[in-house]
C-alpha cells in the first residue's frame, strides 16, 4: 500500500470497520494540565477562600481550617502530598511518580 494514500485514520477519522460510533467525526485531542504542588496548594486555599471558610497556615506548612459542622481540621504537608498524588493519578488515569 502506498504511504501517500488517503485513509480515514490518517485523516483523523475512525476507521469504518472499527465498530466505533464516532465514525465520520474528527478526533478531538485534549491535553490535561497537570498542576504542580504549589498550584495544588493554592487551589486548596482558593477553594477555602471562595467558600468563606476561615483558615490559617502554620510555619511548618500545615493548613488549619475551621470547617462548618466539623470544626478545626488540619492538613499536614504529608497529607497534602498524598492527596496531591491521588489527584494526579486520577487525572492521568494511572499511577505515576512525580519527580520535582
Amino acid at each position: 500500500m502506498n504511504s501517500d494514500s488517503w485513509t480515514p485514520k490518517a485523516a483523523g477519522f475512525e476507521s469504518g470497520n472499527s465498530g466505533n460510533t464516532s465514525y465520520g467525526k474528527a478526533r478531538i485531542f485534549s491535553k490535561r494540565m497537570v498542576p504542580d504542588r504549589w498550584q495544588y496548594k493554592l487551589g486548596l486555599l482558593m477553594d477555602l477562600e471562595e467558600k468563606g471558610i476561615k483558615y490559617e497556615e502554620k510555619a511548618d506548612g500545615t493548613i488549619v481550617a475551621d470547617m462548618p459542622d466539623i470544626g478545626l481540621v488540619q492538613m499536614t504537608p504529608e497529607l497534602r502530598e498524598r492527596n496531591y498524588r491521588r489527584h494526579i493519578n486520577q487525572m492521568v488515569g494511572r499511577e505515576m511518580y512525580i519527580i520535582a
